[in-house]
């Protein structure tokens, strides 16, 4: 099976939320933590609590990290042993 195939069979079997967020992640711009959080919640989230998962994050820059984390999923649960 080529990566390709096997990325989209991950992505599929991990559900449309997991497909959404590594959407997201990849094509946001901004790239707002705090509101990939409150489009997910179950209820209100208080805006202190999203304030504080847009904090480490000042810029751009500092977002590297948090888009390459869904990717991450995808690729680990797409090895073979």
């Amino acid at each position: 099976m080529s990566r390709a195939r096997q990325m989209t069979v991950t992505r599929a079997a991990m559900g449309p939320f997991f497909v959404k967020w590594l959407q997201l992640s990849q094509r946001a711009h901004p790239f707002e933590p705090g509101a990939t959080v409150a489009r997910n919640a179950v209820g209100d989230v208080d805006s202190a609590v999203l304030a504080a998962y847009n904090a480490p994050f000042p810029d751009e820059s500092y977002l590297a990290a948090a888009r390459q984390f869904p990717t991450d999923f995808v690729a680990a649960s797409s090895m073979t042993a």
